[in-house]
């Protein structure tokens, strides 16, 4: 009873992260993001702005691919 809630459970937990827009929205743009963040601060740059400006666009043309080959 136990272990089929927890193969039911496991089976939630990949289909929401094998979702096409939880991976491009949240995933990807978190790797970006750490990505950014890290070559900022080894060289000693504040990364707020950039950070901001590069994930604006991403989400701008993330959304427009979506809307227009979807």
């Amino acid at each position: 009873m136990i272990a089929r809630e927890i193969v039911d459970f496991l089976g939630l937990v990949l289909s929401i992260l094998s979702n096409h827009y939880v991976f491009w929205y949240i995933i990807f743009a978190s790797i970006i993001a750490y990505g950014v963040i890290k070559i900022h601060k080894e060289e000693n740059k504040p990364y707020l702005k950039p950070l901001l400006k590069i994930m604006a666009l991403y989400y701008l043309l993330r959304g427009t691919f979506d809307i227009f080959f979807m």
